[in-house]
């Protein structure tokens, strides 16, 4: 699974994670003491499911401070 992060801009604001993990809902921390308040958006990338191989999700996400 990769997770990366973007500004509203759509320029990448970098990965987030990346590695293997259990299925279910893992928590994942991020550290955005250096990011101001504002909106945000996500991508969440997959590999190795069983139908399509690959499968990405975009999200949306308000950072408030």
């Amino acid at each position: 699974m990769k997770i990366e992060l973007f500004n509203v801009r759509g320029q990448s604001l970098g990965v987030i994670h990346d590695g293997i993990e259990n299925a279910g809902w893992p928590k994942i921390r991020y550290d955005a003491s250096a990011l101001s308040s504002g909106v945000y958006f996500y991508r969440v990338m997959v590999e190795g499911l069983e139908r399509s191989g690959k499968h990405q999700n975009t999200g949306k996400m308000l950072l408030l401070k």
